[in-house]
């Protein structure tokens, strides 16, 4: 597998990829309910810091759950990134691998665990959010994480038809709001970036096979900065398709 930054001519390949990408109405967020952007990205890829801003402005928004993930597969080029973690890598891998289409790069958005575009490319990220919203009310579990003093609750509801009655992984993904970098050496030197919810550890809290789930976790064993907040996923396990999501300690709640 190759990765790669973008030039032009594979950036615009790339997003008429992903306008032909989605297919399936089976897995949808229901109407008002937030769409999951994950943006791979690097402090050593110059193609990055557009889409780092763009990202930026997507938080922002009630109907978007968005979160910086930084990969470390261009620390040769001359700059370790602060932020990157192997996890971060492999987990994009594993989105191309479950797609069919091995496309690794920076800076990608992966949207809602199944469709994917340059991160940089504001008319298509918006056009698939938009479309993401649109779907139906059948094709969502409920998902909610609630404070109980020193622990967190997960609440995952009942799968509502046989679609999504699929092996899930309930995740817990702990997030720093804003991280600003120096960046001294590599394709960025000199350049000073704003990292917007940016993953810091992922957690696999548990398995879903369509039943009601409770899940308590401990505080203490989950942030390790007063700083953090958290992002509940429910993901299918063979598709990466997210089918339910909720945040905890944002200044906004999506619930």
């Amino acid at each position: 597998m190759t990765s790669l930054c973008l030039n032009r001519r594979a950036a615009m390949k790339l997003a008429l990829g992903a306008a032909c990408a989605y297919t399936s109405e089976a897995f949808a967020a229901v109407s008002g309910s937030p769409v999951v952007v994950e943006l791979f990205t690097s402090q050593g890829c110059s193609s990055c810091p557009p889409a780092d801003a763009f990202l930026g402005e997507l938080v922002g928004r009630e109907d978007v759950i968005g979160l910086s993930l930084n990969v470390d597969y261009w620390d040769y080029i001359g700059w370790r990134d602060t932020l990157g973690s192997p996890a971060h890598s492999k987990r994009q891998r594993d989105y191309a691998r479950k797609r069919g289409d091995n496309r690794v790069y920076t800076p990608q958005m992966v949207i809602n665990g199944h469709r994917h575009a340059v991160g940089s490319d504001r008319d298509t990220v918006l056009r698939i959010l938009a479309e993401e919203a649109q779907r139906t009310e059948r094709s969502i579990v409920p998902l909610t994480i609630a404070d109980r003093g020193a622990e967190l609750a997960v609440t995952v509801g009942a799968a509502s038809n046989d679609i999504l009655r699929k092996e899930s992984t309930i995740l817990l993904l702990t997030l720093l709001p804003v991280v600003t970098v120096p960046i001294e050496k590599g394709e960025n030197a000199g350049r000073q970036v704003s990292y917007h919810n940016v993953v810091r550890r992922i957690f696999p809290a548990g398995m879903w096979q369509g039943d009601p789930a409770f899940i308590k976790l401990p505080k203490d064993s989950l942030l390790s900065d007063t700083r953090e907040c958290c992002v509940g996923l429910l993901q299918i396990a063979g598709s990466g398709h997210i089918i339910g999501a909720a945040t905890w300690g944002f200044k906004s709640r999506h619930s």
